[in-house]
């Protein structure tokens, strides 16, 4: 075998591992969204558990995953801040909810369940970082569930199907929302719209529907993208 056509089979060698490096590399990256995503949706369902046993201040006991591109929306909070004629250093129900996740501790509202999409979740109080890897959060400066004026509910559009407010684009006018506070109290809701707006916009549009009892659902649009907001605008139907 002369010089060349050895050193032509050691490329072709080195190529071959190359390429079997890759498809390694890729598989254990497509394996890691995947047990992410297995991990966060246990970590969701024993925190669910702890509010259905009735316990309000939640420990950590699983550590749901970061998510990619979870940083508090301050594009929509300017929004606020102008709406409102005011000015935060750091919006209070963040700060909270920051703080009590660095002890490992949350503070539940109640559950979140829609049948039409599958989704039974926690709903949290506060919209901070570690709140929102597990559930729904609720906007402090919103509507107690089921009460006058507009409940604020924040959640991420994972990548996984069926992983926090991933299908939540599949609502329609006339599907139900059901939500539970602490009390075991269940409210029921019916999707009246679905909107989408600019995230400076989201406040001004969220503000227009306070005269009543509505639920709104908030996430990023379109899925991977985030540039815009969803609103999936409830209204109360009855209590039970």
């Amino acid at each position: 075998m002369d010089m060349r056509s050895r050193s032509e089979r050691i490329l072709q060698t080195l190529f071959t591992l190359c390429v079997m490096l890759a498809m390694v590399l890729a598989g254990l990256f497509l394996s890691r969204d995947h047990w992410k995503a297995r991990i966060s949706e246990q970590a969701s369902q024993d925190l669910l558990m702890q509010i259905e046993n009735g316990k309000s201040e939640i420990v950590l006991t699983s550590l749901a995953p970061e998510i990619d591109g979870e940083n508090e929306d301050w594009v929509a909070i300017e929004g606020l801040e102008k709406l409102l004629g005011v000015d935060f250093d750091r919006p209070e129900e963040l700060t909270e909810a920051q703080e009590l996740a660095q002890q490992k501790k949350l503070t539940a509202k109640g559950k979140l369940e829609i049948p039409k999409i599958s989704l039974n979740l926690p709903v949290l109080e506060g919209t901070g970082k570690v709140g929102l890897r597990y559930g729904a959060g609720w906007f402090a400066m919103s509507a107690e569930p089921g009460q006058p004026g507009n409940c604020l509910l924040f959640g991420h559009r994972m990548k996984a199907r069926g992983r926090l407010f991933n299908r939540l684009n599949e609502l329609v006018r006339g599907d139900t929302v059901y939500i539970a506070d602490m009390d075991a109290q269940l409210y029921t809701y019916t999707v009246v719209d679905k909107i989408e707006v600019l995230p400076e916009n989201l406040f001004e549009e969220l503000y227009k529907h306070t005269d009543g009892r509505y639920l709104s659902l908030i996430t990023c649009t379109p899925q991977g993208v985030g540039s815009h907001r969803l609103i999936i605008l409830c209204e109360i139907q009855s209590e039970l």
